[in-house]
């Protein structure tokens, strides 16, 4: 379960290092040349941003697949692309997580699929030179953009202890789904799975967490203590000794 963690990380560190050396590249033609190749992963990174957010509710402002950045902008890229989540409600750090990493989950998994397309003996040169431009359009698109990291650290920080809480219930429901697959040796088709069982986990306690909660507070609600005011405690106090006061008069 899992196996397939460190070739993520190191496809991401491959187009990490990809996108320095050849963004940053001055020659004019062969800069165009590499922007050129770049848009599909550029377009598959943002419709993987859109697709996430509708997965996990997170409500979109704008979408702008393709677009071409002004000289002024401090980018070395000439097109780039952009989505734009709605400011209000704030989103949580699992959104976030879920979202900002999303294209390099998808990038992976369609690199490794043309991959594996590659070894088919009935391909074509023609196919195999168009997967080839693909894998390499991913590897330069995979990578989290600076706008994504940032967006991920801010989630995080606007309510540090429920994205702490969201921290714990993911390692909860990641343990749990490897705990029933291993011990009911559940056949795994593909690894996106384990992350569907996880998503359903987590929703699981968290629901169950949230309606133990509330069914706490109906069974207990009518038992709190009351609430401390020293000033009708004073009162009532002064009320009780002036009584006793008088009783003791009258018993004299």
């Amino acid at each position: 379960m899992f196996e397939e963690i460190p070739f993520v990380i190191g496809f991401l560190l491959v187009s990490l290092i990809l996108s320095v050396v050849f963004f940053n590249i001055e020659y004019k033609p062969l800069k165009i040349a590499v922007q050129a190749v770049a848009i599909v992963g550029i377009i598959v990174h943002e419709i993987s941003h859109v697709l996430m957010c509708v997965v996990t509710n997170t409500k979109i402002n704008s979408v702008t697949l393709l677009k071409k950045l002004e000289n002024e902008q401090p980018s070395n890229k000439i097109y780039s692309g952009q989505v734009n989540i709605q400011p209000d409600p704030r989103i949580s750090f699992l959104q976030a997580l879920v979202v900002g990493l999303a294209p390099l989950f998808v990038s992976f998994w369609f690199f490794f699929f043309l991959l594996s397309e590659l070894s088919n003996p009935n391909i074509t040169d023609f196919m195999a030179i168009f997967y080839v431009f693909l894998m390499v359009s991913l590897l330069l698109g995979a990578a989290p953009s600076t706008a994504d990291l940032s967006q991920i650290a801010s989630a995080f920080t606007y309510d540090t202890a429920y994205s702490i809480y969201q921290l714990l219930l993911l390692v909860i429901s990641i343990f749990s789904v490897w705990i029933i697959i291993t011990a009911q040796q559940i056949p795994i088709i593909h690894e996106i799975i384990n992350y569907i069982f996880i998503l359903l986990i987590y929703y699981a306690f968290k629901y169950s967490f949230i309606g133990v909660n509330r069914l706490f507070h109906r069974i207990f609600k009518n038992r709190s203590l009351p609430d401390y005011n020293p000033i009708k405690r004073k009162r009532v106090m002064r009320q009780f000794n002036t009584k006793r006061t008088r009783e003791k008069e009258a018993q004299w």
